[in-house]
């Protein structure tokens, strides 16, 4: 289980995705603990666009498609084809699916529990 985990964690480590991420969170947390604002509006309206410009850094996350591929069980297909509401859903769904990053890890750890458990 310990190379499973330091395969995660150096994966985690190497991508720019999971780091931006973590900068983000850190962000976010000096935003929310820094709870003085100016009463001034000049700078309040200052100190709102740089902030406003230093979020832009991180709309990108999860933009990105990350190379998966998914789609419905051979069983579950004519229920969903058959109404064009649900396949319109089901799609949006898997679009949302193929662009997450903890989706992705989660399938290389899996990938990794597959092949330690070949070699034993």
């Amino acid at each position: 289980m310990a190379l499973i985990q330091s395969k995660s964690k150096a994966r985690i480590e190497q991508d720019t995705t999971f780091q931006k991420i973590k900068e983000y969170a850190k962000w976010i947390k000096k935003e929310r603990d820094n709870s003085i604002m100016p009463l001034d509006m000049e700078r309040f309206s200052h100190k709102e666009e740089a902030r406003k410009e230093h979020q832009k850094r991180f709309d990108d996350i999860g933009k990105d498609s990350l190379n998966m591929s998914v789609y419905d069980l051979t069983q579950d297909a004519p229920l969903i084809n058959a109404d064009s509401v649900k396949r319109d859903d089901r799609n949006d769904w898997y679009k949302n699916i193929c662009k997450d990053i903890y989706i992705k890890e989660a399938l290389e750890i899996s990938r990794d529990l597959q092949a330690v458990r070949k070699e034993e």
